[in-house]
């Protein structure tokens, strides 16, 4: 993720010192930098090009701006909360806060510029019907499957996971070759979610999911059926690869 803060990249005026405390481009483990993703767009949903993003505390970590589609990537020192201001005229300012942990690429929420003030939505707004602890997705568990587990000379096949391990044992040793198909490339890592029970209020008329995962993001809409299940795939990399 470097080249985010490459001269003539994405991020500009920032200081290559400002992200490099824990040796970072020398060891790639125990850094600090985080990337934030997301989107700025007008109240009608369009994305808005050409806004200005910068941390309100740390102006050594530059600034970005919107391209055409509203999107940005914005390279920070995370391990805590990060501040950061959007500014294009003629629209006020607006200011959000969020967490960014170590190592991550985290896509916040869409963040809304008009010329007038946009409502926030308060937890406390939604109706007993829909409230999330009562209706609330389920990640349902798929079998666990260890190497150690696995026998001479068979294969073993996860439907679940969508997984094959095979095994051949090498004559007059101990050693076994394994093969394991999460391992090779192209495999999609798999999660099953259950997004509604058997029984669902009768104003419950659309599900909407969004995940998101090292840097990508999903977003599908459903009718609200019963016992509504849906299988995510992700690639296992992040957006940058």
């Amino acid at each position: 993720m470097r080249f985010i803060i490459e001269e003539g990249s994405l991020q500009r005026y920032s200081k290559n010192s400002a992200f490099n405390e824990s040796m970072y481009w020398n060891i790639f483990n125990k850094s600090r930098v985080a990337v934030i993703r997301g989107q700025v767009v007008t109240s009608s949903g369009r994305g808005l090009v050409g806004v200005r993003i910068t941390r309100s505390d740390r102006l050594s970590e530059g600034y970005t701006m919107t391209r055409e589609d509203g999107w940005f990537d914005f390279m920070v020192n995370g391990g805590g909360a990060v501040t950061l201001q959007f500014g294009k005229s003629p629209f006020p300012p607006k200011i959000e806060t969020l967490f960014a942990p170590w190592n991550e690429v985290i896509v916040m929420e869409p963040v809304i510029m008009s010329m007038t003030e946009v409502p926030s939505k308060k937890s406390g707004d939604s109706c007993d019907e829909h409230d999330y602890e009562n209706i609330q997705p389920i990640v349902i568990a798929s079998a666990k499957f260890g190497i150690r587990s696995l026998q001479a000379d068979k294969s073993s096949i996860i439907a679940e996971t969508q997984s094959l391990f095979e095994t051949i044992s090498i004559p007059a040793s101990q050693t076994k070759l394994v093969y394991s198909s999460p391992r090779s490339r192209g495999y999609l890592s798999t999660i099953q979610l259950q997004l509604t029970p058997e029984n669902i209020p009768a104003a419950l008329s659309k599900i909407y999911l969004r995940i998101t995962i090292e840097g990508e993001l999903f977003e599908k809409i459903f009718e609200a059926d019963p016992n509504l299940k849906y299988t995510y795939s992700w690639k296992g990399i992040n957006v940058y690869r």
